[in-house]
């Protein structure tokens, strides 16, 4: 699959306004390559420990294809995620975090040398999109309940009117 060439020229994420469907199916399809990949380079990895032992087992962990592959996706999926993230940040109006500017929310792809939101750095974004969401929900909920009531006490009052 990965045989005879630089795998690592592969295609970057599309930086555009993504919804919550295809970015689920986008990362669904990342995550499976990943697993096919993991699983792939595990039983290289146990048919080198029964062949030649933790030595060979150790050389192929560290130099087969495979494991700049696997690396690779996973650098996929976590460009995926910012991308994701930073759409949805920019459809709510919320500061996203700038690169190098906090320590710790920011980490350099090792491949593509772009930079990708941390686990620190995740939880954070997703943390503020959750705030703003809850806060915008509030307010529908807010009128909802208001206009709820007044349906409910003319209803009530027409009852009473009929009876």
């Amino acid at each position: 699959m990965f045989s005879g060439g630089l795998f690592f020229f592969y295609p970057r994420p599309k930086l555009r306004s993504v919804n919550k469907i295809t970015y689920r199916l986008e990362l669904n399809k990342l995550e499976r390559e990943r697993e096919k990949l993991d699983k792939s380079l595990r039983s290289k990895v146990r048919r080198a420990r029964e062949e030649g032992g933790e030595q060979l087992a150790g050389e192929v962990w560290q130099t087969d294809e495979e494991r700049f592959a696997l690396d690779n996706q996973k650098e996929l999926i976590r460009l995926h995620i910012t991308s994701y993230l930073r759409s949805r940040a920019d459809q709510l109006l919320i500061d996203f975090p700038r690169v190098k500017e906090e320590e710790g929310l920011w980490e350099a792809g090792p491949y593509s040398h772009r930079y990708y939101l941390t686990r620190k750095g995740i939880e954070e974004v997703r943390s503020k999109i959750r705030k703003e969401e809850r806060e915008r929900q509030d307010v529908y909920l807010r009128w909802g309940s208001v206009l709820i009531g007044i349906i409910g006490a003319l209803a009530g009052l027409i009852a009473v009117i009929k009876s």
